[in-house]
């Protein structure tokens, strides 16, 4: 087995005030300093029961790089070092303040999306902004394309299936008083399971269209990053059956959706019986959020669990969320985080075990 946990920060200048807090341009607000750290206390635990007390041997991977291409996870699954192990399935684990604290979600099939970043730039005719029928402008054209490709999910995306498209970034003009040459704009396209090429396309057919029916020419550059994380359905079972006998919908009137826990307070219950990590399971959670974790399950069986960090009394969502400079998970969240990847690992293992002739290399 082997647990995959991201050692990069992001270009960020961190706002939590904390006395720890980072003090340069650089800052874990993606809770990657919690994954490392819980998968550091899951070898620690580990080295002092004995490597006898796993089914499976596990395997840390401490991986560079998740934040930016070119992607980490890719280079990790394909180095030698890496396939020498003879991995069976890769687990990860992220923190999400879109759950509440004590929960751990765990489910089959896509749960993060693909991303593409995209580049358009318009080409139209400069000039003075008093005589603007002289002018081809890109602006105004990049205006509508803008408008235009956020309708692409509403109209040519299947209403069952997700995605989304974000425009982050425009540039044009030097000043008030003059029409551009060119404008630009920068993008994400993400597909859960809506159809990746079909949204793409769906972009290049608005970009290019728009473009001509304003007098002006266009290109669009996709950038590909990462497919959509799709976890394997068996382990997801395997995984799930291993993390509590108790669902967060149970605790939840049935609609997974609620924040209340069985004690009222959106936390689990460490001594209910059947939630061995104190973590009560949900099996609803996705998003479109990426991860580059995607290329391991390009090659292997893989597994993403989302732990939740929001605290009781407050709205998942509603507070500071990843990316954000005052995003800080309780210290506690290592223990818990730690504890769905022990049990994860044991139960996946195990399973490992049972369906592979050949024993493993006793590999720590």
């Amino acid at each position: 087995m082997a647990v995959r946990a991201e050692l990069d920060a992001l270009p960020v200048v961190e706002r939590t005030g904390l006395p720890f807090s980072a003090t340069g341009a650089a800052a874990h607000v993606c809770g990657h300093d919690v994954h490392v750290a819980a998968l550091v206390a899951v070898v620690r635990a580990i080295g002092r029961a004995g490597a006898g007390a796993l089914p499976a041997p596990l395997l840390a991977v401490f991986q560079p790089r998740e934040e930016k291409a070119p992607s980490g996870a890719a280079d990790v699954a394909a180095d030698p070092a890496f396939v020498a192990h003879r991995v069976g399935a890769v687990l990860g684990v992220h923190v999400q303040p879109e759950l509440p604290r004590g929960t751990v979600s765990v489910r089959g099939g896509p749960v993060n999306a693909s991303a593409d970043e995209i580049e358009i730039e318009v080409h139209g005719r400069g000039g003075h902004g008093g005589y603007p029928h002289r002018t081809r402008d890109p602006v105004l054209a990049l205006a509508e394309i803008v408008a235009g490709v956020h309708h692409i999910v509403s109209r040519r995306v299947d209403p069952m299936a997700a995605g989304v498209i974000t425009i982050g970034q425009m540039t044009a003009g030097s000043a008030p008083n003059i029409v551009p040459e060119t404008a630009s704009a920068r993008g994400t396209v993400r597909a859960l399971d809506a159809d990746r090429d079909e949204m793409l396309a769906a972009v290049r057919d608005v970009v290019e269209g728009t473009a001509t029916a304003y007098g002006c020419t266009a290109t669009l550059t996709v950038v590909p990053n990462e497919p959509a994380v799709v976890n394997d359905d068996a382990l997801a079972r395997t995984v799930a059956a291993s993390l509590g006998g108790r669902r967060r919908e149970d605790r939840t009137g049935g609609n997974g959706h609620g924040s209340g826990g069985a004690n009222g307070d959106g936390h689990g219950d460490a001594d209910a019986p059947g939630e061995p990590t104190g973590l009560v399971l949900d099996t609803t959670f996705r998003s479109c959020g990426a991860d580059d974790f995607s290329h391991y399950g390009d090659v292997l069986p893989s597994l993403m669990l989302f732990v939740g960090t929001t605290p009781a009394g407050s709205t998942p969502g509603e507070g500071p969320g990843l990316h954000h400079p005052e995003f800080s998970p309780d210290d506690a969240m290592v223990g818990e985080v730690a504890r769905a990847l022990l049990a994860s690992v044991v139960a996946a293992g195990a399973a490992l075990v049972a369906t592979t002739a050949e024993p493993a290399d006793p590999l720590v």
